[in-house]
C-alpha cells in the first residue's frame, strides 16, 4: 500500500505593524488649485531629491531629508554669524582710493600666461566675456554687486528662504530703464531677486542720474 503524503502549509513570514502620521492640509471652498499646485511642489522636490517612490515611505524619506537640510542651513548660519560677529570686532581698515581710468586707457587686460600643460603661473582667475552684435547693458553700483556676492556667500548658493539649491543657470533678467533685475528661481519654487541699482524714493537711483 502507497504511502500518502500530505503538503505542509507555506508559512509567510509576518510583517511587523507599521506605525502612521498623517498631516491634514485645508482650503477654502473654490481654492483647490492651490493644493494642486502644492502637490506638483512636492513632486519637483522629490525629483530633485532623486525619491521615486510614491508610497507613504518615500514621502518619509522625502520628510526626513527637507528636515536635514533645514538643520544644516541653520548650523551653518549660526557658524556664519558667529564668524561675523568675530570680523565686526576686528578693527575697520582704511578705505583704499581708487583711480578712475578712462575707457580708452584701458590697456592692460590680457588673456592669463598659461604654460603648455595647462598650469596657471598667475594666481588669478580672469573671467572674461566675449563680446555679441546685441549685447544688454545696465549700470550696477559698487553696493548692489558687494550685496549680491556678500548674499551668495553667505546662502552657498542656496535658496535663503527654504535652503535649497538655487537653479543659477536658469535665470531671468528684466531691464527697468538702466537697471536690471535678475531672478533665479530654486527646485522648491522660490525667486531670489536682486537690484542692480539702489532705491531712493521708490524709484531706481540710476535712473535718476
Amino acid at each position: 500500500m502507497a504511502e500518502s503524503f500530505s503538503k505542509k502549509p507555506k508559512l509567510m513570514p509576518t510583517r511587523a505593524p507599521r506605525i502612521r502620521y498623517s498631516i491634514q492640509l485645508e482650503v477654502e471652498a473654490g481654492m483647490e488649485g492651490r493644493l494642486e499646485g502644492l502637490k506638483s511642489k512636492i513632486q519637483r522636490v522629490k525629483s530633485a531629491l532623486h525619491i521615486t517612490s510614491r508610497t507613504p515611505m518615500g514621502n518619509l524619506l522625502m520628510m526626513e531629508r527637507l528636515l536635514s537640510s533645514f538643520e544644516e542651513l541653520e548650523r551653518s548660519q549660526m557658524a556664519i554669524t558667529a564668524g561675523q560677529s568675530l570680523f565686526l570686532q576686528q578693527p575697520s581698515p582704511q578705505p583704499i582710493s581708487s583711480k578712475k581710468i578712462d575707457a580708452q586707457t584701458q590697456t592692460d587686460i590680457s588673456d592669463p600666461y598659461i604654460l603648455a600643460h595647462g598650469e596657471n603661473t598667475t594666481g588669478k582667475f580672469d573671467i572674461h566675456t566675449l563680446s555679441s552684435e546685441n549685447e544688454d547693458y545696465f549700470i550696477s553700483s559698487n553696493d548692489a554687486v558687494r550685496n549680491l556676492i556678500s548674499t551668495m556667500a553667505q546662502y552657498g548658493g542656496m535658496c535663503p528662504l527654504c535652503g535649497y539649491p538655487l537653479e543659477l543657470p536658469s535665470f531671468d533678467t528684466v531691464q527697468h530703464g538702466h537697471v536690471a533685475l535678475v531672478s533665479v528661481g530654486c527646485v522648491a519654487g522660490h525667486s531670489l531677486r536682486w537690484n542692480s541699482s539702489s532705491i531712493i524714493g521708490g524709484k531706481y537711483t540710476a535712473n535718476l542720474r
